[in-house]
């Protein structure tokens, strides 16, 4: 037995095991749960088999249609604390239970999906920009549509031949129509074309912001008592960071989730593709593109 508890921890220091098979080392898999035990039961019955203090950041219990599957997947602040659970759990007791506790396995994407998969965003991105100018015009369309209905009653056309009525007129009518009216008319037209103007800019501005950095990550399932420091641990081998942005609550306890800024395109995508689905402090991390920083007037200065 205790040869066996030997090799699991010599197993949860080897990180890397095939081209797409990673062995976690701070969650654990535990098999052959009692039917009935509960996430929180089995969280108690965790802290109360080891000897030391652990922190458990992830607890889930596989469910298949509303009954559990007797497996559950368990998340520890550090690699030392999970390795203690192995030890102090693996081969006990739960109930009338014999547990099965090792280090969880993580699916990692080979090298080949990953350049398959930067192509394939690639090629997104070439078909959002062709998006993009059709609603462009589309826009620029609906713009002058606008412009057309807001347009003055005597500006506008009710009938097809209104051009032709306008040519035959009688020009003695055309030099009766009051001067000041005409000024209040091109005033309220000008008016209104400038509140159109400001709307559509409007519109353009909160589009461009949509956009994604090329140097910003998004970082979402967090740990709760992760601190920056702790992402800066993690990040900083990929490259230098600029910034990190944490959002945190009324208690001033981070959000689970995050925003870190890198020194170039080349270290963010190392990181996105080599920490998305990855464990850190016991939960399995996403690792997204950001949308770019929102500027201030501070920063403009």
């Amino acid at each position: 037995m205790e040869k066996s508890r030997n090799n699991s921890n010599d197993v949860m220091a080897v990180t890397a095991v095939n081209e797409s098979v990673v062995t976690s080392s701070t969650r654990v898999c535990i098999k052959n749960l009692p039917q009935k035990l509960t996430e929180r039961e089995l969280k108690q019955h965790i802290i109360d088999s080891c000897p030391s203090k652990v922190y458990v950041n992830d607890l889930k219990i596989l469910m298949r249609n509303g009954k559990s599957r007797r497996v559950a997947f368990c998340g520890f602040a550090t690699a030392d604390m999970a390795s203690l659970c192995i030890d102090r759990l693996h081969g006990t007791y739960c109930g009338m239970a014999k547990l099965s506790v090792e280090a969880a396995k993580l699916k990692r994407r080979k090298e080949d999906d990953v350049e398959k998969e930067k192509e394939k965003e690639d090629l997104d991105k070439e078909r959002d920009v062709k998006v993009q100018n059709k609603a462009d015009i589309m826009k620029e369309k609906k713009k002058a549509e606008f412009l057309a209905a807001m347009a003055p009653r005597h500006q506008m056309k009710m009938w097809d031949n209104d051009d032709i009525i306008k040519e035959t007129a009688n020009e003695n009518d055309e030099a009766s129509t009051s001067s000041s009216s005409s000024d209040e008319n091109n005033s309220l037209v000008g008016s209104e074309n400038n509140r159109v103007e400001e709307s559509v800019k409007n519109l353009e501005d909160s589009s461009s912001n949509q956009e994604y950095s090329s140097t910003r990550l998004f970082i979402r399932n967090l740990p709760y008592n992760a601190s920056e420091d702790d992402i800066r641990t993690l990040f900083e081998s990929y490259g230098k960071i600029n910034e990190i942005h944490i959002p945190v609550d009324d208690r001033y306890q981070n959000k689970g989730y995050a925003f870190i800024e890198l020194d170039n395109a080349a270290a963010c995508n190392r990181a996105k593709y080599k920490l998305d689905g990855m464990d850190f402090m016991g939960r399995l991390l996403h690792v997204l593109p950001a949308r770019d920083r929102p500027s201030t007037e501070i920063d403009q200065v």
